[in-house]
């Protein structure tokens, strides 16, 4: 009797140790397939104060406007990026040109890199969290609450009014990735939103290591 009772409880623990590891492989592989087709846009206020929180937003408004023509058009993650690259001290000049018009004297700091990102909704895009490469915009210290979106595709216009831009962000993603990738990432369903959270712990725990 007792001999049964461990081997049901053996049998148990595998089955959980096989559907994590199932789970994990799963996770890491439903965000490198994303993350590969993605850059996104980080930045970075000076501190929590309400001032600092409003320049953080007006330089987010100043430079989606100014690049919005180059990064609505690419359709090549190789294209945005050397966009990026080519610009990096434009964008650099263009928030603190804004930073001063509005009385702040920062210094801002622009590079791309890779960071860690939680799962992020966009209109009806939910990205899980993980590792994305991303162009950091650091005001001053860079010691605030920051804010993100995704430069590649643009879902970051796909967060205003633009129905248009919005559609197109989501076709542009739809190509880049498989089928499987792209469902997860827009069904809502209870079995997706499974999903998302296994990849999330993933992701977490991974970061962690």
């Amino acid at each position: 009797m007792e001999r049964d009772v461990t081997m049901k409880k053996l049998m148990i623990l595998l089955t959980i140790l096989l559907f994590t590891s199932a789970s994990a492989l799963y996770a890491r592989s439903t965000c490198e397939s994303i993350a590969e087709n993605v850059i996104r846009l980080h930045i970075l206020a000076n501190s929590d104060s309400p001032a600092d929180q409003e320049l953080k937003i007006k330089i987010r408004d100043r430079l989606l406007e100014k690049y919005r023509k180059e990064l609505s058009s690419n359709e090549d993650i190789e294209k945005t990026r050397a966009l990026i690259y080519e610009n990096l001290g434009n964008i650099k000049k263009t928030a603190e040109a804004a930073a001063m018009e509005y009385g702040f004297d920062y210094t801002v700091n622009v590079y791309l890199a890779k960071d860690f990102f939680p799962t992020k909704k966009y209109a009806d895009v939910t990205l899980p969290a993980g590792k994305y490469e991303a162009l950091r915009v650091e005001i001053g210290k860079a010691d605030g609450k920051n804010w993100w979106c995704v430069m590649f595709p643009p879902l970051c216009y796909a967060d205003t009014d633009d129905s248009e831009a919005a559609a197109k962000s989501r076709e542009r993603l739809e190509q880049l990735l498989s089928g499987d990738c792209y469902c997860l990432i827009t069904k809502n369903t209870p079995d997706v939103k499974v999903k998302l959270k296994i990849i999330e712990l993933w992701s977490t725990v991974k970061e962690k290591l």
